[in-house]
């Protein structure tokens, strides 16, 4: 960690102040606050003085919401893959077929139940979250401020309230 620490110190000067890249220092800067915390502490007395900053909490908030989805994701696949059973169908009708075919439609399989409700929610949370952090970053660039990393935590939340069977292009 020390070597990336002495690069990034190294190469910061060309994304602050009239520094070369200077336009896209709230890049730099979420990449920098990805492997090391915020410099900036709080130093006026009235406040409480804690080792935990916003960054922190926003990752804590994401992984907390990790439970809800891998449990979203088994929940859809074991109501799914019951009813396609007692349809005596084994064909959802639409592009998810291929990737869940991949496991298969076995509805007594824990395995089959996740991949099922992997495969409805994982491309609608790549592509909410890449279009997300895509527009925060645009915009974090236009205005010369840092990424906000609450961001992270809304693509996670926006996805999870998101029907299983949204066009990915509404999603976005």
């Amino acid at each position: 960690m020390k070597i990336l620490r002495n690069y990034l110190d190294n190469i910061k000067p060309n994304f602050v102040n009239e520094g070369r890249y200077n336009k896209w220092f709230p890049l730099f800067d979420a990449l920098e606050n990805l492997f090391f915390s915020y410099g900036k502490k709080t130093v006026n007395p009235i406040h409480v003085r804690d080792a935990v900053d916003i960054q922190k909490v926003m990752v804590t908030v994401w992984l907390a919401a990790f439970p809800a989805m891998f449990f979203g994701m088994y929940n859809l696949g074991s109501n799914s893959l019951e009813y396609l059973d007692s349809i005596n169908q084994q064909n959802t009708g639409d592009w998810h077929h291929y990737l869940v075919n991949i496991i298969g439609y076995d509805s007594n399989s824990f395995i089959s139940k996740f991949w099922f409700g992997a495969c409805y929610f994982l491309p609608i949370y790549f592509v909410v979250f890449t279009v997300g952090i895509a527009w925060e970053a645009l915009f974090a660039i236009v205005r010369k401020h840092e990424i906000n990393e609450g961001a992270f935590v809304s693509t996670i939340l926006f996805s999870l309230t998101c029907p299983p069977d949204i066009p990915l292009w509404q999603a976005d």
